[in-house]
């Protein structure tokens, strides 16, 4: 199946390519609209976090058709146009835009115990939104963007196992 969720209209479904068929998501405990956030996928639930007041997020969970919430405790400041990673055990999430000030932070969210844990912006590439970012297995690559004065052909590599950036 595939998933989507519109977080401005706080409308999802679920896509079936077998049988050609599409189902509404549960709309119940989702959080509140939203939009330019992100979204992962962690093998067993969709997560989706930020561009809202005040930074929150859901996890869907599609075997059971319902939404519970992150945590607000040491979540990053509330964000449009980050990017956001799934690492086996983490959603990273970094850059993006609050109001008119870009950002190079971000933090990094596990599921398992609704926990959020700090990003290191030390060394990281310059505050931006509208950037890419994947996940190697190891490491995420931050790449492009833009602030208000320029679009970036600059990025960096983030170490998760050992909170560094390099360029």
């Amino acid at each position: 199946e595939a998933l989507v969720w519109d977080g401005e209209a706080r409308n999802g479904a679920r896509y079936d390519p077998v049988a050609d068929l599409w189902t509404p998501t549960s709309r119940v405990g989702a959080p509140p609209a939203r939009w330019l956030h992100v979204a992962v996928w962690t093998g067993e639930a969709m997560l989706v976090w930020g561009c809202d007041a005040v930074g929150s997020g859901g996890i869907y969970h599609p075997g059971h058709d319902e939404w519970t919430p992150t945590t607000l405790d040491d979540a990053p400041i509330p964000r449009c146009g980050a990017t956001a990673v799934w690492t086996d055990k983490f959603m990273i999430v970094w850059g993006g835009r609050s109001g008119n000030d870009y950002l190079n932070g971000g933090g990094a969210y596990r599921p398992d115990d609704n926990l959020w844990i700090k990003v290191s912006e030390e060394n990281a590439p310059a505050p931006r939104d509208g950037h890419t970012a994947v996940w190697t297995g190891d490491s995420m690559i931050v790449w492009g963007g833009r602030d208000l004065t320029q679009y970036f052909n600059t990025g960096g590599r983030y170490d998760f196992s050992n909170d560094k950036w390099a360029p």
